[in-house]
């Protein structure tokens, strides 16, 4: 009979980075080993991490992401050779499956790939940083980018943006929520650049900008009362302004924004050669290696998510005891083991936020949180629709 592997109970969504290679080369890309051979995951560990993942998870919905690298630099037949045995264990064990992928989309997406991706619902997000003046300094390819989100809108399968805010655009956040706005993007992400990878020499955003950021996203929210497009982290910290998360909940919810992410418990990845880490981005030092799938020692998996999930002396002297603690985003766990200057950064600002909105009037923010939590609950039931195939 199967030995169950505790370790991977919780897990329901487990990531796959199936090619370190890229069509692009941008300028902050948290990849480190540019000059690595370039590899592929094989289909065998692809199914054995599923075997795993199925096996053992007692979650009744697991997600599977693809990512790389560029993850549509992989072969179409692998794709479908990993989603059709994914969809067979998921009906054994019983379990809901639905399939992502995050892309650059900055190659052509052809007929045959459009058709994969409608049949299999995989919602597809993508990286945008703006108009294309400013897109193009940090990324390139703006028209094709822009070209591919209307095909994926077009089949149901366009998930949102990540817009990584850097030296090039953080005092432009307006114009590219405006643009945003046009473009009918409504659920976006402006993740703060971190000092890590091919950006690893980047100067670090300091407080002053990075609140500057906050408060523009603040400001386009007020003005548009939470209605249009709704940027993710802004409408977590609003949430949270208003409904302040008690112990409980930093303690037990899991995810980004919290004290405690998902990574190692509820999330985990594979890479090309079947190494496993808690999340994409812990996988840039070997410190929070989990193990193998073809080698797992439970523990030397709980050794090292211990060590992912530490908390420094700061955290229990100042952080529990900070007013804006109810807004914070504890900063990215992987990335602050690297440039711990933009956690820092990101700490005041959020502090300077946190003051900010203070001054507010209660009924506005009110009337704003109301709107963001009916708009982010709109856009959670039509991604699980659109996995389901139900749009």
């Amino acid at each position: 009979m199967h030995q169950r592997l505790g370790i991977f109970r919780n897990i329901k969504d487990a990531h796959f980075q199936i090619t370190n290679e890229c069509n692009l080369a941008c300028i902050y890309c948290s990849a480190y080993k540019q000059k690595e051979p370039i590899q592929s995951m094989p289909f065998e560990i692809a199914q054995k991490y599923i075997d795993l993942i199925f096996e053992n998870s007692c979650s009744p919905d697991i997600g599977l992401l693809f990512y790389g690298g560029e993850a549509l630099l992989q072969k179409l037949s692998w794709f479908e050779d990993v989603t059709k045995y994914a969809t067979e264990q998921a009906k054994k064990y019983s379990k809901n499956l639905h399939f992502l992928m995050q892309s650059n989309i900055a190659l052509p997406l052809n007929n045959e790939t459009l058709a994969f991706l409608k049949k299999n619902q995989i919602v597809t997000g993508t990286s945008l940083d703006g108009p294309s003046k400013i897109h193009n300094l940090t990324r390139g390819n703006f028209s094709l980018v822009m070209k591919n989100i209307q095909k994926l809108k077009e089949i149901g399968c366009f998930g949102g943006v990540i817009c990584t805010i850097n030296e090039f655009n953080y005092d432009k956040t307006d114009q590219i929520l405006e643009f945003f706005e046009e473009k009918d993007i409504n659920w976006v992400a402006l993740n703060t650049v971190y000092s890590i990878g091919r950006g690893y020499n980047l100067v670090p955003l300091d407080e002053d900008v990075i609140f500057l950021v906050y408060k523009s996203i603040y400001d386009y929210t007020e003005k548009t009362k939470g209605k249009r497009v709704i940027e993710g982290n802004m409408a977590e910290r609003l949430i949270k302004y208003i409904y302040p998360p008690n112990f409980t909940d930093f303690k037990e919810t899991l995810m980004c924004n919290y004290p405690f992410c998902g990574g190692g418990i509820t999330i985990i990845i594979c890479d090309m050669g079947g190494d496993l880490y808690p999340c994409g981005c812990s996988n840039m030092t070997n410190d929070f290696r989990l193990g193998n799938i073809h080698n797992i020692s439970e523990d030397i998996y709980m050794k090292n998510v211990r060590r992912f999930h530490t908390k420094n002396e700061f955290y229990y002297e100042e952080c529990q005891y900070c007013d804006a603690v109810r807004i914070c985003n504890f900063s990215c766990t992987g990335f602050q083991a690297i440039d711990k200057s933009t956690a820092k950064s990101e700490c005041i600002a959020t502090k300077m936020l946190f003051s900010y909105l203070k001054k507010k009037k209660i009924g506005i923010l009110k009337e704003i949180v109301q709107n963001l939590k009916t708009g982010r609950e709109e856009y959670d039931w039509h991604i699980k629709s659109l996995s389901k195939g139900d749009v």
